[in-house]
């Protein structure tokens, strides 16, 4: 499980709510793979994909581990896989944009996490929503298993991830339960929750039509730190009290409460409400209209590329929500356009087109973007350029398609001698990748990267004519292994331990996170050759290092101290 750069953040585009105007869009197919931990694939596990919480698709895996979705949403969903040994993995894929999609799943150890939910007085709370998820890493907090509990207030998670996780209980009308179940055994937990003692928070919306109160929807995104923390399925589509109002009851104190809300075909302001976790009950309104917090400007076209009708997408830069809320909107007839803002005045928000013909002249890395400190009645003068698409075919040096395969593309200035990503994608399962969308600046050279499962590669070459660089097929080197066990202090396997593995001691170059399985095992076929480091990631300083050989597998075994 890798851990990105913030710089590809930027490159993502994710969808949280659609502006007005927009066309919609047509469901991606998305394939994937799951694997265990020792990077073989995971026959018949379940696999759900899932938009805000709710389940949209699901399918089994086959005896290859491979699964497809013939139909997702282009939007930001989330991919949870589990087996009945328990395991359970899952992770987050941007569809916006993509007409098909990979996702590879890696599998961690899970347990069971069994008990009550009952009030302080002893009674049991009927059809509580129990929750676990990670608490430590935000690349694994997605991995969260969710029940409802029974009549008597009994409840049984099946699918715990084992090490550090949060578990939480929620009912209507009464405090949450905050705990922890850590380790790697099965765990008896009862929750204990008080009735009429839960803070609530309100929520209006004021100068909207009945239509529009009808039609406006609530998004909630709760954050403890980095990490995301789960919402009960009620919070996901929470619904209205009344004409315009929602009601938050029953948060624990130790969240930050992030609130969006989105009305098609107007805009809202403010950006956002953050209720933080030593708030009271409190109001908190949000005002339809045309504020003059709206992000307004005009794109200046040319006859080769009208800035008429162009899809642009809007994302906040400012911590922690860099990929949390994305709004679209169309340019008018005469270029220009009016979007919900994502950022507060003196945030920073980052634009860009969906064009695969037309995108903006940025001021970004990656050029494509353009990037900016909201300020209320601005109006931002923006240009246009030719779009570029850069595509290539991936194969492992069997000749077979290269899928899941990490692609990263950039640009080298062979003027000033800087170098920029520009794009970043996965090959699908036939081995394809294709990264539209893309702003080339001049006197440029492309490099070409690919990592992942099936060995790596790097390539240069100058941008092709007519906006379109092939790179063609591409036979991938076989990559580096590292496969290893981790020991307790008494010799048993360490269980669900997370290990950081990297190109440097301080965990800054290529980093990754492996969780080993239920035997201590954990293996990395990936690694392009070269020095690497591996620590538990709770004892970074007791780092070990092994020289990668493409094509050999290297062992490094850790013992707790």
């Amino acid at each position: 499980m890798e851990e990105r750069p913030l710089l590809l953040l930027l490159l993502a585009l994710s969808l949280s709510a659609q502006a007005p105007q927009v066309p919609d869009l047509a469901p991606s197919r998305l394939e994937g793979q799951v694997v265990d931990a020792m990077q073989q694939p995971v026959g018949n596990a379940l696999v759900v994909a899932q938009l805000d919480g709710e389940e949209v698709a699901r399918t089994q895996s086959d005896a290859t581990g491979t699964f497809v979705f013939a139909k997702v949403p282009q939007q930001f969903v989330v991919v949870r896989a589990i087996t009945a040994t328990p395991d359970i993995g899952a992770v987050q894929v941007d569809l916006l944009g993509e007409t098909r999609g990979f996702a590879r799943i890696v599998l961690m150890p899970a347990r069971k996490v069994t008990g009550v939910v009952k009030d302080d007085s002893g009674k049991p709370v009927a059809g509580a929503w129990v929750f676990a998820s990670p608490s430590d890493l935000a690349a694994l907090a997605t991995a969260c298993c969710m029940t409802q509990g029974d009549a008597n207030g009994r409840y049984e998670l099946t699918h715990v991830a084992m090490g550090p996780v949060l578990v939480r209980a929620w009912a209507e009308g009464c405090t949450t339960f905050d705990g922890r179940a850590d380790g790697a055994g099965d765990v008896s937990l009862d929750c204990v929750v008080k009735r009429g003692g839960g803070r609530s928070h309100t929520i209006v919306l004021t100068g909207a039509s009945a239509e529009q109160a009808a039609a406006a929807r609530l998004v909630v995104t709760a954050r403890r730190g980095e990490v995301s923390a789960p919402i009960p399925p009620p919070w996901a589509r929470l619904r209205p009290i009344g004409e315009g109002r929602w009601v938050l009851s029953g948060w624990p104190r130790l969240d930050a409460l992030h609130l969006h809300l989105t009305v098609p075909g107007a805009t809202v302001s403010p950006a956002r409400h953050v209720i933080l976790s030593t708030e009271g009950p409190t109001t908190r309104e949000f005002t339809v209209g045309d504020p003059p917090s709206c992000l307004r400007g005009k794109i200046a076209g040319t006859a080769e590329l009208p800035a008429v009708g162009l899809t642009l997408v809007v994302q906040p830069l400012q911590e922690p929500l860099n990929n949390a809320v994305r709004f679209l909107t169309v340019t008018q007839a005469d270029g220009t356009f009016a979007v919900q803002s994502p950022a507060a005045t003196g945030e920073w928000f980052a634009l860009r087109t969906l064009s695969p013909t037309a995108v903006l002249q940025g001021n970004a890395p990656n050029p494509a973007w353009f990037l900016a400190e909201h300020s209320d009645g601005h109006r931002w003068p923006l240009s246009l350029q030719g779009a570029h698409t850069i595509r290539a075919r991936l194969r492992t040096a069997k000749g077979s398609p290269a899928s899941g395969a990490d692609v990263t593309v950039f640009a080298t200035s062979t003027a000033l001698g800087t170098r920029h990503a520009i794009g970043v994608g996965t090959t699908d399962a036939n081995g394809d990748v294709e990264m539209q969308c893309l702003a080339l600046p001049p006197a440029i050279k492309l490099d070409l990267e690919v990592t992942g499962p099936h060995g790596f590669h790097a390539t240069t070459t100058t941008p092709g004519a007519a906006g379109v660089t092939d790179f063609g097929e591409l036979p991938l080197s076989p990559a580096g292994a590292l496969f290893g066990t981790v020991q307790q202090k008494d010799g048993g396997p360490a269980a669900g331990v997370r290990l950081r593995v990297s190109r440097d001691p301080g965990g800054e170059r290529d980093p990754r996170i492996v969780v080993t399985d239920r035997s201590g095992r954990y293996q990395l076929t990936d690694l392009p050759p070269g020095d690497w480091y591996v620590c538990r990631r709770e004892e970074p300083f007791a780092t070990q290092q092994r020289a990668v050989f493409a094509g050999r597998t290297v062992e490094l075994s850790i013992r707790a101290k």
